[in-house]
């Protein structure tokens, strides 16, 4: 088992105040702490992922990485605007191949380009963006909608069960499910995977309901998600009529 050395030196700190009066006490407090923002700035990978310096520097020395910043701090807004990924120009998610792909903002913004590609039904597109990332090496709220969006595509448009199946036994994949099991997308993509990979239609048609009544219950909302959400459901529907040889879907219903 790995021990945090931020974690050693806290021990050690309290162990000699224990002893020490009160005036000292304060003086190791502010030097933990000291020792605390050194070590933050110092560019490096803590349990794998960047520091708040590795983020620092990535910023100051790739211009992937400003553009992705900016990126997060801006396409909040563009979204509930009604802006959606189709509509941004194409040049503000390119990256350079040769970037650190899986450093925090390069990462963001290789999937915001993955984003877009799929809003403009470039599905292939799409998932070879996503394939360019590790996700073992990635943060675990970015690695879940990679592997979310990678699901997807291998079960409705690659049709591949094998990896869908092994992807979605995924353990942290599965807690995200969990976590965001009224979220459209998580629904969409369940329903999607209880279809064509479990055979279980009654599931697949509780969870497409459910996606469905959460587009409807935010049908005044401008928000760019909504009508994306609205799209990508109604295609997965389409599919799923054709497949079952029906046309009631649409309204939850099954032949």
């Amino acid at each position: 088992m790995r021990i945090s050395i931020n974690i050693v030196v806290a021990a050690i700190l309290v162990v000699i105040a224990v002893n020490l009066p009160f005036n000292l006490i304060i003086a190791v407090a502010i030097f933990y702490n000291v020792y605390a923002m050194l070590i933050s700035l110092i560019p490096m990978k803590i349990r794998g992922y960047d520091n708040d310096g590795m983020g620092v520097f990535m910023l100051i020395t790739s211009e992937d990485a400003r553009r992705g910043y900016f990126l997060y701090i801006t396409l909040s807004h563009d979204l509930a605007s009604g802006k959606r990924y189709k509509d941004f120009n194409t040049d503000e998610f390119r990256y350079n191949h040769d970037s650190k792909l899986n450093s925090g903002p390069v990462s963001y913004l290789v999937i915001c380009s993955a984003k877009r590609k799929y809003d403009m039904g470039d599905h292939e597109g799409s998932f070879a963006d996503l394939s360019q990332l590790n996700v073992k090496k990635l943060h675990p709220a970015y690695a879940n909608l990679v592997k979310l969006d990678m699901l997807y595509y291998y079960v409705v448009h690659k049709q591949d069960h094998v990896k869908a199946t092994s992807l979605y036994n995924d353990k942290q994949l599965q807690k995200y499910f969990a976590a965001t099991a009224i979220n459209v997308s998580t629904l969409r993509t369940l329903a999607a995977y209880e279809y064509f990979v479990e055979g279980n239609t009654k599931a697949a048609m509780d969870k497409m309901s459910r996606a469905l009544e959460r587009i409807e219950a935010v049908a005044t909302s401008k928000h760019a998600t909504k009508f994306m959400e609205q799209e990508y459901c109604i295609k997965l529907i389409s599919l799923l009529d054709e497949h079952a040889g029906c046309s009631r879907w649409g309204r939850a219903c099954c032949c």
